[in-house]
């Protein structure tokens, strides 16, 4: 059993599209996964097909204390995988109530050692670095980023490790950054800017950059669709990488 964080200091660089590609691909491979929707856009809850009720409990809940994870926790359309699913009518703001809470980013974990176990926990952390971030990181054995090639995404990589440093020294000591995932990357046909970028990813990151994951209609189609990338395109090249990145944390031991 382990729990991995995916986290970032911006939006819209493959995040959530890599949390709910892996989480599906972990649960086809015979383990059991869950998705923990941190992010107050509920992304990763949309992409899994689960269907919230209305006025069922959220992650929003399980941080503010008054419910569990086997309360909220969804089936998706993928068998093996559930997800505790975020909604922004009841996330968005939360981080003001508990920043005046004590103990607040302790809540995440304690909830998930209380929870019914299961193989791989992945959470999604919002597009940005603050107590939800933090919330998460607390809660997890190890964390992963992404990025996008240009020298713009890859000057956000020290700071995320930074928090995630912090983090490690102030709550959990066993937390690392353990993978750094080159997301939404062009054809080399695009030009030297993003060649020269992943290349200066591997000489500052070296063995913790994972294989790339390319650009492709496929992915917003499979958002659109509200089904893991895995299971609506299975054959696509791009669940090719992605099958490539999880062989990589499988072999690299990132998930325990």
């Amino acid at each position: 059993m382990s729990t991995l964080s995916i986290a970032n200091a911006a939006g819209s660089a493959g995040k959530t599209t890599t949390a709910v590609a892996l989480g599906a691909l972990i649960a086809q491979s015979g383990r059991t996964a869950r998705i923990i929707d941190c992010d107050p856009q509920g992304n990763a809850t949309h992409a899994t097909g689960a269907i919230v009720p209305a006025g069922g409990p959220t992650i929003a809940d399980i941080l503010s204390g008054t419910r569990t994870i086997t309360d909220a926790e969804l089936d998706t359309v993928v068998p093996g995988l559930t997800v505790v699913p975020a909604q922004s009518a009841t996330l968005e703001g939360i981080e003001t109530t508990l920043s005046r809470t004590v103990g607040a980013e302790q809540r995440l974990r304690l909830a998930l050692e209380s929870a019914v176990p299961v193989d791989v926990t992945i959470i999604d952390c919002p597009g940005s670095i603050g107590l939800l971030t933090v919330t998460a990181l607390v809660a997890s054995d190890a964390a992963f980023t992404v990025a996008m090639p240009t020298v713009k995404e890859l000057a956000g990589l020290p700071r995320i490790e930074g928090v995630i440093e912090q983090v490690r020294l102030a709550y959990r000591p066993r937390l690392r950054l353990v993978g750094v995932l080159p997301c939404k990357v062009p054809p080399r046909t695009r030009g030297r800017l993003y060649t020269e970028a992943l290349e200066l990813l591997h000489k500052q990151w070296g063995d913790r950059v994972t294989p790339s994951v390319r650009d492709s209609v496929r992915v917003p189609e499979a958002y659109a669709a509200r089904t893991p990338l895995p299971a609506y395109e299975p054959t696509a090249p791009v669940t090719a990488d992605y099958r490539a990145v999880l062989a990589c944390i499988d072999a690299g031991g990132m998930l325990g």
